[in-house]
């Protein structure tokens, strides 16, 4: 069942009152406990291992070991600043055939399958469009949180509408891409019908933590989490004081999105054996400001890194031609979605549609979710504060909201 509340300002108070910084504390079961940096930096793959039986401790660290090495293999498959199947992939030309891998093919897989049941709002395809509006990882680098000053860390200019054409494509991305799989030689080959580039960095997380699930059954182990910076796969049961239940998840309060410290624990979720991602607009973003505006936050426009396809702009923002004296600008959509959270036994799956619940908006986002079979969906949608009044969420009954009840039952958390 879901749910879409409005103008919950006493309520949201609440929450934001009993949501301290919480964290998973240490577990009294031999969890073997791995963090490594994966995708070239800036992305923290977290892994728990717990084993059984005699070679407990040996099969936990087989398994982490593994799913080291697994992050390694998926890098240098999608990495598009040095030579890989995906980097060649980009370079060739139209009508080119250029083989990939199966981690390619397997994700490429998910996109078109799903392209049509998120109405093609997740598009790898629109990496040109966020360079453009430097929200790639050189842009972000450069501009974004935090290392900005408002004042001097911004871009010259954002695009215009007409300067966006230039760079979204003729054809929708099934009708684009051609995607084969030779059975006979086990080999995977890609082709592109207009000039086009990818980027996977969108699913890969929800991808190799998929993998760890597949890892950790392989190796037999008796439970393990995979958290890569937010997109979670679960194994088995939390295992702590030798007694099992589910998987805390805590969801985290996109806002103030200036400041990580003061960020509180909103909703939570109780899961095993299934994928959990969220996505949002207060990690990866800079803010932008026109000359006639102050230098303050509420004026600033917030520029985050994923894309609109529809509008070639960062969700959230609108186009209004009556303002900068009728010359256009850009304005932010009051009821943008800040933070999507979804549910689904597969981590790639969850990190589709989270990532097309931003773009789309609250309500055709939880049309995505109600038509997907195993998908829950927390997600939050103000611009300024969920504290505010006129604040909107839509959540489903996976989800419970945090109070003190909630506080006192689920007293460890993994935030995301």
């Amino acid at each position: 069942m879901f749910k879409l509340i409005k103008k919950l300002n006493l309520v949201l108070a609440i929450f934001i009152a009993f949501s301290p910084l919480l964290s998973c504390s240490q577990p009294k079961d031999e969890y073997l406990r791995s963090n490594t940096v994966v995708f070239g930096g800036g992305i923290i793959m977290s892994i728990w291992a717990l084993g059984e039986g005699e070679n407990a401790q040996a099969d936990a660290q087989s398994a982490v070991d593994d799913m080291i090495a697994m992050g390694e293999q998926v890098n240098s498959s999608i990495r598009v600043d040095q030579d890989s199947y995906l980097r060649r992939f980009n370079d060739s030309a139209v009508n080119e055939v250029i083989e990939i891998d199966r981690h390619i093919y397997d994700m490429m897989s998910a996109v078109l399958e799903y392209w049509d049941k998120v109405d093609g709002y997740f598009d790898p395809s629109v990496v040109r469009l966020a360079n453009f509006w430097n929200v790639g990882i050189e842009g972000i680098s450069k501009y974004g949180y935090p290392n900005f000053d408002p004042i001097d860390r911004q871009p010259d200019y954002l695009p215009t509408p007409d300067e966006i054409k230039l760079y979204q494509s003729d054809l929708p991305l099934p009708k684009a891409l051609d995607l084969q799989y030779d059975k006979e030689n086990e080999k995977f080959y890609m082709t592109k019908k207009q000039l086009m580039e990818l980027d996977l960095g969108g699913i890969a997380k929800g991808y190799l933590a998929d993998l760890g699930g597949e890892i950790a059954k392989s190796h037999n182990l008796k439970s393990a989490m995979f958290n890569l910076s937010g997109d979670i796969y679960v194994y088995g049961q939390y295992y702590f004081n030798k007694e099992s239940r589910l998987f805390n998840i805590g969801i985290t309060d996109p806002r103030p999105r200036r400041n990580l410290m003061q960020r509180g624990t909103l909703a939570a979720t109780a899961i095993s054996n299934t994928g959990l991602v969220t996505s949002g607009d207060y990690e990866r973003f800079y803010e932008y400001y026109y000359d006639d505006q102050h230098q303050n936050s509420e004026q600033a426009l917030l520029v985050h890194h994923i894309i609109n396809p529809k509008t070639g702009a960062p969700s959230g923002l609108i186009w209004d031609s009556s303002l900068q004296a009728g010359q256009g600008a850009w304005k932010n959509d009051s009821l943008a979605v800040s933070s999507a959270t979804v549910i689904h036994p597969k981590a790639m799956i969850a990190e589709i549609l989270s990532t097309a619940i931003m773009a789309a908006g609250i309500e055709e986002g939880l049309k995505f979710v109600q038509q997907i079979d195993g998908a829950s969906c927390l997600i939050f949608a103000d611009y300024a504060s969920l504290s505010k009044e006129g604040a909107v969420f839509a959540y489903t009954d996976d989800f419970e909201f945090f109070n003190q009840q909630t506080y006192n039952e689920f007293n460890r958390y993994i935030k995301v």
